[in-house]
């Protein structure tokens, strides 16, 4: 199974006021990636920031799946959020009242 934990700092850097996401790719038990990058843009919300998080966590451990399709083995993808708020906006049906987000990306 891929598996992929993702967290972000929401404004951590003093200066740009930017946030910086991170995380770890695994295959079962094993660790084969980790990232810790500032986020191309100012988020509004912590929320936005772990999404941002979340998005690019999800981006390595489809293509890591992608990888092991093309070479016979097919696995589950699972991605590890520790943002109540980010789960929730994930799982609805539209974006809601994060419309600032769509716009954006």
């Amino acid at each position: 199974m891929v598996s992929v934990q993702t967290d972000s700092d929401w404004a951590s850097d003093r200066s740009t006021r930017r946030s910086v996401s991170g995380g770890g790719l695994r295959l079962g038990p094993y660790l084969l990636k980790t990232w810790s990058k500032d986020q191309g843009h100012v988020t509004k919300s912590s929320c936005e920031a772990e999404l941002y998080a979340a998005g690019y966590g999800a981006d390595h451990g489809l293509g890591l799946q992608s990888i092991l399709r093309d070479l016979g083995i097919v696995t589950k993808l699972e991605v590890y959020i520790d943002s109540s708020a980010a789960v929730g906006v994930i799982s609805r049906a539209g974006i809601g009242k994060l419309r600032h987000i769509e716009v954006q990306d």
